[in-house]
């Protein structure tokens, strides 16, 4: 998430202007953004993307981008999204400084209802129309807010997740990120306490919890086939807002070291990293992320339709899903796709666009 003058003017306009604090992990970065009308929900059901399904059309690289298209897999497929909801925060104010220019915000019961079913449809057209069987979300304030989101989202017949963590960081109006899955929750990990270092060898933390969850899931496009394992990590990393271009490189460094030692461990399993990690390619950070080709990058075949982000119209690919070499399955070409609203908007009201990918995994 960064933060524009031009964001900062309009979300004054609904009363949603966020203060500048957020500095050193101990209090919430903020976003930014007003809330964009979003279509119905995709008529049917169904896990659809596998061939050929685009994005939102309109934004180039979002239409048509999705599926995996071509040939068909050797093995089950499976499919992974991260998405920023943008300050999801509930209605009571945790801070108790929850006024104008304030961080926290408490939105109306009216606009508290209309923002989760924007964001549960956003949610819907990731797992209808891109099969995403993993999703990792950032800026979930709490358990309330996430179980506000999973009340919209019973509503629909075809909902399929029945694995729901909260990475809780425990701070008052914490943002904190979320993994919903298909299949069965093997085992939770989290990582946020664990010390790592920055570049000049001081000592910090994860800013929100770097959460690792273990999945069975079985494929629904081979039917016979056993639960494939799956290793989600669903991150945020330190935002450019109050910059701390340090931790946020500690933060890449420490998530490639622990992604690529699970996969090792790990090697018949899907290793997945997602999530927003303030870092475009070419930042230091993913730079950082990506040394040593341990971690392969869905989006880069997608070059500058790969953002999910704008900053004064230029857009910014910040969110990310990477796959570990060491573990298994195989990126699906073609199946990455940027999901928004409209051009250079995000989905679901949130100032970001959602990011999907499928793996294949042989049989």
């Amino acid at each position: 998430m960064r933060l524009s003058l031009m964001s900062l003017v309009l979300a004054s306009l609904v009363g949603c202007v966020p203060s500048g604090g957020g500095g050193g992990g101990t209090a919430p970065d903020p976003d930014d953004g007003v809330f964009d009308a979003l279509p119905p929900p995709p008529d049917g059901g169904g896990q659809g993307g596998t061939g050929g399904q685009g994005g939102a059309g309109g934004q180039g690289g979002a239409g048509g981008q999705g599926g995996a298209g071509g040939a068909p897999p050797a093995g089950p497929s499976f499919g992974v999204a991260t998405y920023n909801v943008q300050r999801f925060f509930d209605r009571t104010c945790d801070s108790g400084r929850c006024g104008e220019g304030d961080f926290e915000f408490v939105p109306s019961a009216q606009n508290y209802q209309i923002r989760t079913e924007d964001v549960a449809r956003g949610i819907v057209r990731l797992y209808r129309e891109q099969g995403a069987d993993v999703l990792a979300l950032q800026e979930i304030e709490n358990q309330n807010s996430l179980d506000a989101l999973l009340r919209a989202l019973r509503q629909y017949d075809d909902f399929p997740y029945t694995v729901q963590v909260l990475g809780e960081t425990d701070f008052d109006a914490s943002l904190d990120v979320a993994i919903l899955a298909r299949g069965e929750r093997v085992r939770v990990i989290t990582h946020r306490d664990e010390q790592i270092q920055r570049p000049d060898g001081s000592r910090t933390t994860f800013s929100r919890e770097f959460l690792e969850v273990h999945l069975d899931i079985p494929p629904l496009d081979d039917p016979g086939a056993p639960p494939q394992r799956v290793i989600a990590f669903a991150a945020h990393f330190k935002s450019q807002n109050n910059d701390d271009p340090g931790r946020r490189r500690a933060e890449a460094r420490a998530a490639r070291r622990i992604v690529t030692e699970v996969a090792e461990a790990n090697p018949n399993a899907l290793v997945v990293l997602a999530g927003d990690l303030n870092s475009a390619p070419g930042d230091p950070a993913l730079e950082d992320l990506m040394l040593g080709d341990e971690l392969e990058r869905a989006a880069a075949e997608l070059g500058d339709a790969a953002a999910t982000y704008w900053y004064f119209e230029r857009g910014e690919a910040i969110d990310h899903v990477f796959r570990a070499r060491a573990g298994a399955c195989a990126y699906a070409p073609g199946s990455a796709a940027v999901v928004q609203s409209g051009a250079m908007t995000g989905l679901g009201g949130s100032d970001h666009a959602a990011l999907a990918a499928r793996f294949e995994c042989a049989d």
